[in-house]
């Protein structure tokens, strides 16, 4: 174990690490251009590996910090590193300590994204650029452009429609992949997931379009179809979409096919 601990503490090991951090900066600065600034950040610097072409594992930037962390905490946490003449130096290694694990733990527990509050309320709800989630919520507790399109959409279910037995449920995005089927308490009907787009091309239904029979869909569906795009370089103007399909719990009937 002190040899281990002499080799982690290396200045060599520290110094290399770093080197191999201001590459990765250059690096994902460069790709950034090409990749965009959310992919270029998710590949170099919010990782542990960094798969070059697709077949080269490297150090990704987590890997490194965990490195130079590992080499300061070795350093610091040495007795000898507390003596009266090397105090100075080792709090300002142990400074630099508390900050890079500050920002691993940081890195796996923030939300970044932005609160929609409406003037005089104090609750309301989190939007991220890039979290996609299924929302079902009930009429009277949705906000109030969501509570006029749903009304716009069903205008025969009278302005009391919101006045119902259900409650508002989340679907993350890692439950939204294709065949997976959402059920929870209370819903009194299933969802299975047709297909899902990370980023969708619109295209608005007409007699050329092929491999697309509206009949077999309702609503939002029987107007547009929906299909894969590339990512945009901006991954914040990405729009999510999916096809689902919606069956009764009591009877087993499809109630209908649908798109969002």
């Amino acid at each position: 174990m002190g040899n281990l601990r002499k080799r982690l503490a290396s200045p060599a090991l520290v110094s290399f690490a770093l080197l191999w951090l201001v590459l990765l900066l250059i690096v994902g600065t460069v790709e950034q251009k090409y990749i965009g600034l959310y992919a270029a950040q998710q590949k170099y610097f919010s990782s542990f590996i960094l798969w070059q072409w697709g077949i080269l594992p490297l150090p990704a930037t987590k890997s490194v910090l965990v490195i130079i962390s590992l080499g300061i905490a070795a350093k610091v946490l040495h007795i000898s590193a507390w003596r009266i003449n090397k105090l100075g130096n080792s709090l300002a290694h142990a400074g630099v300590l508390f900050l890079l694990v500050g920002t691993l733990i940081g890195g796996y527990n923030k939300l970044e994204g932005y609160i929609v509050l409406d003037e005089g309320q104090s609750k309301g709800y989190m939007e991220d650029y890039y979290a996609a989630e299924l929302v079902i919520v009930q009429l009277s507790d949705a906000p109030d452009e969501v509570q006029d399109a749903l009304q716009a959409n069903n205008p025969d279910a009278g302005p009391d429609a919101g006045q119902n037995s259900l409650a508002s449920h989340t679907f993350k995005r890692q439950q939204l992949s294709e065949g997976a089927v959402l059920q929870t308490a209370g819903l009194p009907f299933s969802i299975r997931i047709d297909k899902f787009f990370d980023n969708v091309q619109l295209e608005r239904v007409s007699s050329a379009t092929r491999q697309y029979d509206p009949n077999e869909y309702t609503g939002f569906a029987k107007i547009f179809q929906l299909s894969d795009k590339k990512s945009e370089i901006n991954r914040e103007e990405d729009l999510s979409g999916t096809y689902f399909t919606v069956t009764d719990e009591q009877n087993k009937q499809v109630i209908g096919r649908y798109a969002v």
